[in-house]
């Protein structure tokens, strides 16, 4: 993670005319999510797209399917990343809030408890961080 804004920083400067909103704050804010949460192996465009997948079949009021079925694949997508990273932290505990919910005393690395914990989290800690830049 050291590198990353770093190499962000240097695409921004190359660049004549930069909008930092997607360039800068919006990988930002999903790489400390990322890191924070305990799942560093998903990329910045899939925690942005997650985060944005969740909220609009959250917001499908007129129930049509096509936000309900990206939402499924979305949340395919995250159960995969989160359990391998359960084993992960499972055998190399760290920091990250699935480390605790993992090791801690009642854990339960398959409990959809903590998968949607951390669903939750992805799904509503992008926007705030990004939005504020």
């Amino acid at each position: 993670m050291r590198n990353w804004p770093r190499r962000i920083l240097t695409g921004c400067h190359e660049a004549r005319w930069v909008d930092l909103f997607p360039a800068l704050a919006g990988p930002l804010a999903a790489r400390i999510l990322a890191h924070t949460m305990g799942v560093p192996d998903a990329s910045d465009e899939d925690m942005q797209r997650w985060s944005q997948t969740l909220i609009d079949g959250a917001g499908n009021f007129g129930w049509t399917p096509g936000p309900f079925e990206t939402t499924d694949i979305a949340n395919a997508e995250m159960d995969k990343c989160i359990r391998a990273n359960a084993e992960r932290v499972r055998a190399e505990p760290d920091s990250s809030a699935l480390s605790v919910m993992v090791n801690g005393e009642e854990s339960d690395s398959e409990s959809q408890k903590m998968i949607a914990n951390v669903k939750i989290a992805i799904g509503g800690r992008i926007n705030e961080p990004r939005d504020a830049c």
